[in-house]
């Protein structure tokens, strides 16, 4: 049994068993644990995921998504910024760049939500979604990332890289930037390890305007 078929089956089984009547199209819901994607998704908030998104589609940039982290047993929920064949960078003024032509962000009005309410939230705008994240002042630490520095998809230096996606590969980050450890420092996610997608209904920012 494939890695895909085996996490799909694991999971769908415990939807089946705690709903009282599931739909074919089974559901779970979530409780967020971490702020790793505020300003989007509350901690504490429930969330639903739809296990079968992915059964006849593939993520989009802008999905949110539940994945297994690939070195243990661990279920994230994080946002497609980048897709196979996509060349994604991350310059030192934490600006990504997608195939080339810089991510638009721009400054909103809205409060940070607590305790990071130094923070500032923006508005990134990749093709066809545009969503709400969350940086903190720019500070004296500048970050590494050995995962990708180890892979040879990707060139890195002291707080920027770029990276080709290869097939089958997905790069994942958190909305709320400084307190997400994403595909920055996981790695690319393997499509069989992306098991659902949050719903739309969730405010999962594909309208940013909200």
């Amino acid at each position: 049994m494939s890695v895909a078929t085996s996490l799909a089956t694991a999971i769908a089984a415990s939807a089946l068993a705690t709903l009282p009547c599931a739909p074919a199209f089974a559901q779970k819901t979530f409780d967020m644990v971490s702020g790793s994607m505020e300003p989007t998704i509350h901690v504490k908030q429930q969330i639903t995921a739809n296990l079968f998104a992915y059964a006849f589609a593939v993520p989009a940039r802008g999905d949110v998504v539940v994945f297994m982290v690939p070195a243990g047993a661990e279920f994230r929920i994080y946002r497609v910024v980048a897709v196979p064949g996509d060349t994604i960078a991350y310059d030192a003024h934490r600006q990504l760049s997608l195939n080339g032509a810089l991510v638009p962000r721009s400054r909103m009005n809205d409060a940070p939500p607590a305790p990071w309410t130094n923070a500032q939230v923006y508005v990134e705008e990749f093709p066809g979604a545009r969503h709400r994240v969350m940086l903190e002042p720019a500070s004296t630490f500048t970050p590494t990332f050995p995962e990708l520095a180890r892979n040879p998809a990707c060139t890195t230096a002291p707080g920027t890289f770029t990276c080709k996606m290869p097939d089958g590969q997905y790069f994942l980050m958190g909305d709320n930037r400084e307190h997400a450890q994403d595909s920055r420092f996981l790695g690319f996610i393997p499509a069989e390890y992306i098991t659902a997608r949050v719903s739309s209904g969730d405010s999962v920012g594909t309208d940013a305007s909200h």
